[in-house]
Order: structure tokens, then sequence, then C-alpha cells
């Protein structure tokens, strides 16, 4: 820069206490966009996911506390996984039209950021490209936050308060809580003689995003469910928003489906003879005609 005479700015990034804030769900959503293989993924979550620590006060532990975030210190994985997931951010500064960068000398495109682990820094001939460097930074935050944003229970109870039946109300009010007792829960409560897999594939711990989301023994029915309610939204798609009722202003006439869905899950896993799609199906349909008559 100053042997072409260019006045310029150099604008560096060092995050916070950065292992320490990488989200595990976050984690795995990016090596799932990113097509890793599904090998490689379920060792990042035997690592990650599901890990709990207790914390030793005076010499005495205190109860279990789920640890969801943060990656290891000194752990030769962890600035791996931290490149990766640090990547759409600096794929979308790369990418932007608005921050210009620098020229470098046999280099065909301006360079816009220089990135080592979690510093990252950008030199620029443009002030302009600061504002736009923040703005880029803050829409990653708002995705995150939106990703793992607390459910707003007001606008969710604007749409369940006028369910007449109670036991469907009651039903729909632990599944938007996640307090419906799957094997997950079970283990966390100290239940003895219980058993914590999915019963539908018998691999996984039940979870609730396993047992309604994940497990792919039920791969066909939730496709089945999602084409039957793409007739009545063509967005419809089954996800942890869609069944924790977060979506504002969500369609009456999903609720049905919704119901039905989760309530089959639920109550066929319980079931001792082999379950095969149709019957799956038939539960389904019946479900949502029974939420249909009650209310």
């Amino acid at each position: 820069m100053e042997i072409n005479d260019w006045n310029g700015y150099l604008v560096s990034f060092d995050q916070e206490k950065a292992f320490d804030r990488v989200e595990h769900n976050y984690t795995i959503q990016v090596l799932k966009r990113m097509n890793f293989p599904p090998g490689i993924i379920r060792w990042i979550e035997i690592i990650y996911k599901d890990i709990k620590s207790k914390i030793q006060v005076n010499g005495h532990l205190t109860k279990e506390i789920k640890i969801e975030r943060s990656i290891r210190q000194r752990c030769s994985l962890s600035i791996t996984i931290y490149a990766l997931i640090i990547e759409p951010l600096a794929s979308s500064i790369r990418n932007s039209k608005d921050i210009k960068g620098i020229n470098l000398p046999n280099r065909k495109d301006n360079c816009a950021l220089f990135q080592h682990a979690d510093d990252c820094s950008t030199i620029t001939t443009e002030i302009s490209d600061y504002d736009h460097l923040v703005k880029e930074f803050k829409y990653l935050a708002r995705y995150r936050e939106e990703e793992n944003k607390e459910i707003e229970f007001t606008n969710i109870w604007k749409t369940i308060v006028n369910i007449k039946n109670d036991i469907q109300r009651e039903f729909i009010y632990k599944i938007i809580h996640r307090a419906v007792l799957t094997g997950e829960k079970q283990l966390e409560r100290g239940l003895k003689n219980m058993e914590p897999k999915c019963k539908y594939c018998n691999k996984q711990i039940e979870t609730f995003e396993h047992l309604f989301i994940e497990c792919k023994e039920l791969k066909l029915f939730r496709q089945y469910v999602t084409e039957n309610g793409q007739t009545k939204d063509p967005n419809f798609k089954i996800n942890k928003k869609l069944l924790l009722l977060y979506i504002v202003d969500i369609k009456k006439e999903l609720l049905p489906l919704i119901y039905g869905y989760t309530h089959t899950e639920w109550t066929c896993r319980h079931y001792e003879d082999e379950l095969v799609l149709y019957k799956l199906q038939m539960k389904y349909h019946k479900d949502k005609e029974i939420y249909e008559k009650y209310n």
C-alpha cells in the first residue's frame, strides 16, 4: 500500500472466548450442510452431543449440568471444528458484493479476508467495508439465535388456547415444552428398568429430535405426512420449529396434522407387533379425525 501510495484500513476482529461459544447443534447443522459423511458427523455427535458435567464446590458435587456449547481446549480436533463452523461467516464475507477488500499482486480477485482460527482481519481502501463486516457478523449471530431461540410462549398460547379437548391440549402442551417422557428424559430423571433407546430403530437414545425428526425408520412416514400437509400449505415441512408451534400465525388447519403426526409416533412406539407404514398412516388419519371431531 505504501509502494502504491494507497490509503487503507486494517480491520481486525478477535472473537471473545471463541471456542467456548461454539454451539454443538450449530456445529452438526454446518457439517450436514457441508455434506460431510454421516459416519464423521456421527462421531462428532458421540463426542459432543448429550454431554454433561458436574462442578465441585467445597468438596461436594453439584447436579449434572447439560453442556450444549464449547469445544475442548488443546484437543487436536477442536481447531478443525472451529475452522468449519466459522466458514459460513468467512464465505459470506468473501462473496459479499459490498465488501471491496484489496487487490493484491498476482491475484485476479480482491482479497476481502485474512483468517487464522478466530482472528479475522481485512485490509481495505474503503472505510464502508467496516460497516459491512459488522453487518455480516450480526447476520450470523442472528441466524444462530433464531436456530436456538427460546420459544415465545405467548404466541403459542394464542394458538392452542382454543383447543377444547383437555387430553389433546395437555399432549400438545407437553410437545411444545419438550416435556414428553422420552428415553433421554428418563435417563435425566434417573428412572430405572427403562430402555432409553428409540423403540423404532433400537439404535439411538430416544431424544425429542430423534423421535420426531431424525429417526430413519420413520422417514417414509414423515414423507407421507409432509406430502399430506402440503395439500393445505405448499411450504409445510416437518421440523422442530413447526412441532413446537414456533411459527408465527400457523394455520389452524395444520394443527390436526401436527397432533396426528406427533401423537401417532408417540403412541405407536409402545406397540409390540411390527409396525409397517400403512399402520402408521391409519393411526395418523384416525388421530386427525379425533382432533377435528373434538375441536
